[in-house]
């Protein structure tokens, strides 16, 4: 008995040291000191202890499965809200330690309050009511309100955000029609429920919204206007041959007046009005007709002629034409069509035609409100090309090794002169005009050059051909790419003035406020530059970048300077003079984004209903936005439009009542 009992107590001894480290793990994962307090009837505060891991909360009703949840990630700490009033809630922890989640656990419970806040509205009124409008209103509400109403009876629910303004204005109602309208508002942190719900009747629909002296005027084969009276608001035009749903549709605005094209010859056509009235549309109604009359307008050119014609040119030209016409002409016998936009001249010039080929060429006109379409075929035949466009006494020289003169005989047009390196495809250009000769610059010594000339005879390019070469000498010229003695001068806040010595290339300079790369750019063929719109007091590098024996050094040779602080004479003319009296910050103002490429957006709080005005001045202080709009209570959202402006530093005024802010903005 006793060696059984000494084998379990070793059994258990074991089983301790096994377990223990287990046992240790799983209480690092346990929460401690759970709390819930500053209980309201909608709201509570939950905390815990250990462990500061991402942790999951799940709440419910005690004794259902209403499960709600709430991640407090690393926070040992949650808020919950909407919660029912006099009821116990569980609530239970699932963590994430030691790389598993434990599941919810840990049970505890808290009973929110009593709600002792009146969610009730008082004094509902539906005021102004009209056949199809009203407005309500009631008092008591201080939270978010939602409003739905109805036709009594239905459950055709519509619904209009009130806000906080504890009024709303109904609009596009039926006339004589009973409603129900309900609130549901979000108090002590919870939504009500739509309730309290009170009827108004909307009354006969008195104004007349018929048109009178419906007409059908200058009725053509392809057109007519049409004309009616009576209408004051927006209307619409359907109009269809009769007997079809063929509807096109033209708007009349509140013209009581339209015009109609693109109409069947010999067609009776029927139209309809829907007109904006009392608030609606009242669909398309009050059905008139007319009939359009037989073409009698004849469509068809006369005396087409092509003449003028050479290898590569044609002159066409035609009568009895009054519209716009286009031309289409191509090798007769294929469909590779080009066209030409003879206005309503009655006549158009080909180029660029193939030699010695017949063209077919058809025209298209706009008569009597429509196109006829390509027709009226006719034909000519281009000639032969028996003039000779090549150059002759192709010639090189004055060659240096950076440097060359060509020069060709015999050419009468313009002229491109295309040169490269010999077995390579890295091609420059070189416009001649009709000068017959050009200049090559930025050429590398001792290499061996290609040139072809591509020039416009005959109407026509030739393409690059006829094949020269030269060759450069060695570059013995030592040439400095690398600039020297880089200055910055004449500082102000503003602006200053760059130069450095040693280089006789193109340069771009390339400027930015120190440990950023927010680059600005200039360009200049002397040694110096004046660079613009600086901020003050602001530590600035510069770069450059040369164009040297035909290559870009890249930007290099980095060099500071510093602006000055705003003088006496900078603050007059760059600053806005604002008393006490008269300034006073907005509550929720911002802009963004700041700097800007374009558009910038700005908000504010306004605590009235009322017109304010926005001024954008640039760094001279000229006005160069200028907007004035009428505010709502509360958030109010602006675009600012730089698309258009320089690049630069701008002032922006928001002014209202007695209200005033000014702050910078800067477009980059």
């Amino acid at each position: 008995m006793k060696t059984f009992t000494l084998r379990i107590t070793l059994l258990t001894f074991v089983l301790s040291l096994l377990l223990a480290p287990a046992l240790i793990a799983q209480d690092t994962c346990t929460p401690t000191g759970q709390m819930a307090e500053n209980i309201t009837a909608h709201t509570v505060d939950l905390s815990w202890e250990n462990p500061d891991n991402p942790t999951w909360v799940r709440y419910y009703p005690t004794g259902t499965q209403q499960y709600k949840f709430k991640f407090a990630n690393l926070n040992d700490a949650v808020s919950l809200v909407c919660l029912l009033p006099e009821t116990e809630y569980t609530w239970e922890l699932n963590t994430f330690c030691d790389s598993v989640w434990s599941g919810y656990n840990w049970p505890q419970i808290f009973t929110t309050l009593e709600d002792t806040v009146v969610c009730e509205p008082t004094n509902q009124l539906a005021e102004n009511i009209t056949a199809h409008s009203v407005d309500l209103s009631w008092g008591n509400l201080d939270g978010l309100t939602w409003v739905r109403y109805y036709p009594a009876g239905t459950q055709q629910y519509r619904y209009k955000y009130a806000q906080l303004n504890n009024a709303v204005n109904l609009t596009w109602l039926q006339s004589e029609t009973e409603y129900i309208w309900e609130i549901n508002t979000n108090c002590s942190g919870a939504w009500s429920g739509y309730d309290w719900a009170l009827t108004f009747t909307t009354p006969q629909d008195t104004v007349s919204c018929e048109p009178s002296e419906q007409m059908a005027d200058n009725i053509t084969a392809f057109s007519a206007d049409l004309f009616w009276e009576n209408l004051d608001g927006s209307t619409w035009v359907r109009y269809y041959p009769t007997g079809t749903q063929e509807y096109r549709y033209r708007f009349a605005n509140e013209g009581n007046e339209v015009s109609l094209s693109w109409l069947q010859p010999e067609t009776e056509y029927t139209w309809e009005i829907n007109t904006l009235c009392n608030g609606q549309w009242t669909g398309y109604d009050w059905a008139q007709s007319f009939t359009t009359i037989e073409d009698t307008i004849v469509c068809e050119p006369l005396n087409q002629i092509a003449e003028n014609i050479t290898a590569h040119t044609a002159d066409l030209s035609w009568e009895g034409l009054t519209g716009p016409t286009w031309v289409r002409f191509f090798e007769t016998g294929t469909s590779q069509y080009k066209y030409r936009y003879a206005d309503m001249n009655n006549s158009v010039g080909l180029q660029c035609l193939n030699d010695n080929v017949e063209y077919t060429w058809e025209l298209n006109t706009m008569c009597n409100g429509i196109w006829s379409g390509f027709d009226w075929p006719q034909t000519f035949t281009t000639l032969e090309d028996t003039i000779v466009c090549e150059p002759l006494n192709q010639i090189a020289e004055n060659i240096t090794a950076n440097s060359a003169d060509l020069s060709w005989e015999g050419l009468t047009d313009l002229t491109w002169v295309r040169y490269f390196k010999t077995g390579s495809s890295q091609y420059r250009y070189s416009f001649a005009d009709t000068n017959n000769n050009t200049t090559l610059l930025f050429l590398e010594g001792d290499t061996e050059y290609n040139w072809e000339i591509n020039t416009k005879c005959n109407g026509m390019w030739t393409g690059y051909n006829w094949l020269q070469v030269f060759v450069t000498p060695e570059d013995t010229a030592t040439i400095i790419c690398e600039p020297a003695n880089l200055q910055a001068e004449n500082i102000t806040a503003f602006s200053a003035d760059l130069s450095w010595e040693d280089t006789q290339g193109s340069t771009y300079i390339r400027y930015f406020v120190a440990g950023t790369q927010q680059y600005s750019y200039a360009f200049t063929t002397e040694n110096m530059v004046n660079i613009e719109n600086l901020f003050a007091e602001t530590d600035y590098e510069w770069e450059l970048n040369i164009f040297c024996q035909g290559e870009w050094t890249g930007y290099n040779t980095t060099a500071a300077f510093t602006t000055l602080a705003e003088n006496k004479a900078n603050s007059e003319q760059y600053s806005f003079k604002m008393s006490n009296t008269e300034v006073s910050q907005f509550t929720g103002l911002s802009m963004f984004p700041n700097p800007t490429n374009q558009k910038t957006i700005m908000t504010f709080n306004s605590d009235v209903v009322g017109e304010y005005s926005i001024s954008v001045l640039n760094i001279l202080g000229n006005v160069v936005i200028e907007k004035s709009k009428i505010s709502s209570d509360g958030l109010n959202t602006v675009t600012l439009d730089l698309s258009n402006q320089e690049k630069g530093i701008y002032f922006v005024i928001l002014r209202q009542a007695n209200k005033m802010e000014k702050f910078k903005l800067i477009k980059k």
